[in-house]
């Protein structure tokens, strides 16, 4: 099954962060076009290394891996920023105009991977950008929790019984939402939908829709309503 894709319009940050890191690679590439003579063989390796690693990270965070693959991210990030500064060391004092091109794409580069060290090194972002948490822990304590409420009944039994389950508020929807395959205690939702929040503790509220649908949600995607 292939995994939902986060919907990239809904991720400024992630889009500026590309387009910032694109724009490096495009002035590096136009610097080794122009003049590829006095381009060292590492910086050939380097840019087609660091090319690939865009890629990954791309796939990464549309396929909402970033839990898994973080720390693999962050490694490759701390490598290539090295690699990045002795080739800037080493292009930057030039005077032709085609290297003095390069070194400010590898400098735009070095700043787009410092920024994603950042995003990636924190956390509790990831729901901004519509990334899932770890499904094994969330699942055990919401299951759990949706056993104790309705017990064993069959689907449609449960919709009927939550709606006996009070809401401790009301919330709409700023963003919409696609659950993720791979964890079925989340719930889809479009924006501007009214959910009843059952459970507000914690980065993910247990909701229950209209239909009497209950499931968990990212708490950064709502705005609670005044009653």
């Amino acid at each position: 099954m292939l995994p939902k894709f986060v919907n990239l319009n809904s991720n400024p940050h992630y889009i500026f962060s590309l387009i910032f890191n694109l724009i490096g690679i495009l002035l590096t590439l136009v610097g080794i076009v122009l003049h590829p003579k006095n381009i060292v063989s590492v910086t050939f390796a380097l840019f087609g290394l660091t090319l690939l690693f865009y890629f990954f990270v791309f796939w990464v965070i549309i396929s909402k891996r970033v839990i898994i693959y973080r720390l693999v991210i962050i490694s490759l990030d701390v490598f290539l920023l090295s690699q990045l500064f002795s080739n800037i060391s080493y292009y930057i004092t030039s005077n032709e105009s085609s290297l003095q091109v390069l070194s400010a794409g590898l400098v735009v580069q070095f700043v787009g991977l410092i920024s994603w060290i950042i995003i990636f090194g924190k956390t509790n972002d990831f729901t901004e950008w519509g990334i899932t948490n770890s499904s094994l822990l969330r699942s055990t304590t919401i299951k759990s929790n949706e056993s104790s409420q309705l017990g064993s009944f069959d689907d449609k039994d449960v919709r009927s019984q939550s709606f006996n389950i009070p809401a401790v508020l009301r919330a709409v929807a700023l963003y919409s939402y696609d659950a993720n395959d791979d964890d079925p205690t989340e719930m889809s939702f479009i924006k501007g939908e009214i959910l009843d929040v059952l459970d507000c503790n914690g980065k993910w509220w247990q909701a229950r829709r209209a239909d009497g649908s209950i499931g968990i949600v990212p708490s950064n995607y709502f705005k609670v309503l005044d009653e």
